[in-house]
């Protein structure tokens, strides 16, 4: 007769041991511009790219307040420059594409980031339907 027993619990250090194991013998090659030694200038040269305090500087937030500045511009000249207005309007949409993007790729998801990016979708579209109301 047969008895089967429940697998061996790994302690943390045994695990640390065998992630630390299993990237040694990892078969990848590094990256050609990676540096070879660590560097102190790293973490200060990325430290715009992570997650950090200042929220309000995440680039995310940046492009969302690029993105009010070129709707906007693009409401102030509507009825002077009709290029320019389609320009800086088509910007503020592709800033769109780009605040959620980079959020994700950075890391740097934030509730402040959430309410900028409703917020400011909002008065996109008042800024631009007054501006259609006004022009016709």
């Amino acid at each position: 007769q047969l008895t089967v027993m429940p697998p061996a619990k790994r302690t943390a250090s045994a695990r640390r041991s065998t992630k630390t194991a299993s990237a040694k013998s990892s078969p990848r090659a590094p990256r050609a511009n990676a540096p070879s030694s660590p560097s102190t200038t790293s973490t200060t040269s990325n430290w715009f790219f992570t997650r950090h305090d200042a929220v309000a500087l995440y680039v995310p937030n940046l492009i969302g307040y690029a993105r009010i500045a070129c709707a906007a511009y693009a409401c102030a000249v509507a009825f002077d420059d009709i290029y320019a207005f389609f320009a800086f309007y088509l910007l503020s949409f592709v800033c769109d594409e780009l605040d959620g993007r980079f959020a994700r790729k950075f890391n740097q998801c934030s509730e402040f980031g959430r309410v900028l990016d409703m917020v400011t979708d909002r008065r996109v579209d008042l800024m631009s339907t007054c501006t259609e109301v006004l022009a016709y």
